[in-house]
């Protein structure tokens, strides 16, 4: 027993030796006139040479880990430095993910050192990957910088200090977001005389965090020359701090500025000669007040504007070909809207909506559509919430009129009892015949049930169904996705893709005789269904049709409940078959109903 637990003491001091973690447990030994005796002088060289063998052991494990290393030992140094910069560059982007919420604001959440850090995390395998990175600049070109705690600041500093000079003079995009805002969102108070004690203390609290990060953005600002994309989430009080003394940014390509509680012209206005793309979040800025070089801006997306600055920004920016004005609010200014022609844009999202104090004016989404042709558009997306302000149907068929031969994609994301019904949209679709994508959303949200104002109807399916008095409704259509309640009869829908299969046949027998194969005239359908309950499901004699076999090799169907992902059409087979199970099998009628061939749904 005694030899078995000594046994077992060498082995786990053997183990702590390898590890580099033995330690002497004895003390000092002075019982040889206060000096150690010879056997405790054996014991002490015995643990130099055991420390040095541990040495020895380390180099020859580091030479036996790039040995054996199965890539930096196969692969030549080039190509392992390419195979670490595609890991980095396929790494999900932690900035592009934020959601954001009331007012505006990034919604909270913490960042994965993972997705901030992939360079360190390459870089803490073993030497010979360290070595690898620390010699590859375009791993460290991209740099996310998030301040959560101001304690941790002075490492930050010094981390981003020694990552930038690992990028060398690589182009930077830089993404700086700070948490202030989180903690107080409001500005201290100017007024001394006048602040309590709460805004002392606040004002105080905000010179500390000035303190500790002016260091941090000393760093960050010497990089300014060579920085390609900067994407800035800070309150406002922060940006003059950052930028210092910049008033150019010559090599700047991309823009996004998130800010909150912003004093129009308190931002830092900056020379940027090469500017493409341009993101504006947060409370309002005046954009076309600021010294912003128009000539290159090719996309701009612009979260709080007004129907007036919208008209004047696409005036200034004549190569603009994407515009995304996800939340315009009645106008601003006093004078008269003027027409503006624009024709580089390709690209168009608005929203117009009520802002908040204003009061309701019914005209000013009719004044934006009326002073606005866009000949070149490719794309146009509406959105509307139900307190929105309704266009009138004919202001909006004008609009789409001057881009009737180009527009290829329209979507329209609005409540039920929006300013249209089935009928007027196909008023407004039958004014862009060139539409190949169309996207339709029926948002329910603050809206009852009982509305009976709908725009997806079994009216709206029977117009793909022409009369000899009536036009073709969208001939170039190819796909087609509905979002929406089951306001509809399913005959309908049979029908409409009847009359879309017939159209794709025709299409590739005329690509056939033109020999021009490039054409894709497959036909995509989907349709999402809202609000579907476990008693929902497609009738048996509306769900065979739907099921036919002859649309596979010219169109793609799918119905899907959007609450839980699943196929709709799967979920009313199941039902089905559940059904069939507990009738009688010698019933013709069914048998021959049941015998339909439901495998290839599963």
């Amino acid at each position: 027993m005694t030899a078995s637990i000594e046994n077992g003491n060498r082995s786990d001091n053997l183990d702590k030796l390898l590890i580099g973690g033995f330690e002497s447990d004895r003390g000092a030994c002075k019982i040889v006139d206060g000096n150690p005796c010879s056997v405790c002088r054996e014991l002490d060289e015995v643990d130099e040479l055991a420390k040095a063998l541990l040495r020895r052991r380390t180099a020859v494990k580091r030479r036996f880990n790039e040995t054996h290393d199965p890539i930096t030992s196969l692969l030549p140094v080039e190509i392992v430095s390419l195979i670490f910069a595609i890991v980095v560059d396929l790494t999900r982007d932690p900035f592009e993910s934020w959601t954001f919420g009331f007012e505006n604001r990034p919604v909270h959440h913490r960042f994965a050192k993972a997705d901030c850090s992939v360079p360190l995390v390459l870089s803490a395998v073993c030497k010979s990957w360290r070595e690898v990175a620390f010699a590859t600049p375009r791993l460290w070109t991209k740099v996310d910088i998030f301040v959560y705690s101001e304690d941790k600041v002075p490492v930050l500093c010094e981390l981003t200090r020694q990552w930038l000079d690992r990028s060398r003079q690589f182009p930077l995009i830089l993404s700086l977001y700070h948490d202030y805002w989180r903690v107080n969102a409001d500005p201290p108070s100017g007024n001394e005389d006048s602040d309590t004690e709460d805004e002392s203390d606040e004002k105080e609290e905000f010179k500390k965090m000035v303190g500790l990060l002016l260091p941090l953005f000393d760093v960050v600002r010497a990089s300014a020359p060579r920085w390609q994309a900067l994407r800035l989430a800070m309150h406002w009080e922060f940006y003059p701090l950052l930028f210092g003394d910049v008033r150019c940014l010559p090599n700047l390509k991309s823009l996004r500025i998130i800010c909150t509680d912003c004093e129009w012209g308190r931002i830092v206005p900056l020379e940027t000669p090469s500017l493409g793309e341009l993101i504006m979040g947060g409370e309002p800025f005046p954009l076309y007040n600021m010294p912003i070089q128009w000539d290159n801006v090719t996309s701009i997306t612009w979260n709080t504007s007004s129907v007036d600055e919208i008209l004047e920004l696409l005036r200034l920016a004549e190569k603009l070909q994407t515009g995304i004005f996800p939340d315009a609010i009645s106008n601003r200014m006093e004078h008269d809207l003027e027409p503006v022609i624009h024709h580089s844009l390709k690209k168009l999202e608005v929203h117009i909506r009520i802002g908040r104090g204003i009061v309701r004016e019914e005209g000013f989404a009719n004044d934006f559509f009326d002073c606005l042709k866009v000949p070149s558009l490719e794309c146009f997306t509406l959105t509307a919430s139900p307190d929105d302000v309704d266009p009138d149907v004919a202001f909006l068929v004008n609009f789409l009129s001057s881009c009737r031969e180009t527009l290829k994609t329209f979507a329209l994301s609005a409540p039920p009892d929006y300013f249209i019904n089935a009928d007027q949209l196909v008023e407004v679709l039958q004014s862009i015949p060139s539409t190949r994508s169309l996207l339709l959303h029926v948002s329910w949200e603050g809206v009852k049930k009982d509305s009976e104002n709908l725009w997806i109807t079994d009216a709206f399916f029977g117009h793909f169904n022409p009369t000899r008095d009536q036009h073709t409704l969208l001939p170039n259509l190819c796909n087609l996705e509905i979002t929406s309640d089951c306001s509809f009869d399913w005959l309908t829908v049979q029908a409409m893709i009847e009359v879309l299969y017939e159209r794709s046949r025709a299409e590739i027998a005329q690509s056939l005789l033109v020999s021009d194969s490039s054409l894709d005239n497959r036909v995509n359908i989907r349709i999402n269904l809202t609000s579907t309950t476990e008693k929902d499901f497609i009738p048996l004699y509306r769900l065979v049709p739907l099921v036919d076999g002859r649309w596979s090799d010219k169109m793609s169907i799918q119905i899907l409940d959007q609450s839980s992902g699943k196929d709709f059409v799967v979920v009313s087979a199941f039902h089905h078959l559940g059904s069939f199970a507990q009738m009688n099998a010698s019933n013709e009628e069914i048998t021959s109903v049941g015998t339909y061939n439901f495998g290839r749904l599963f």
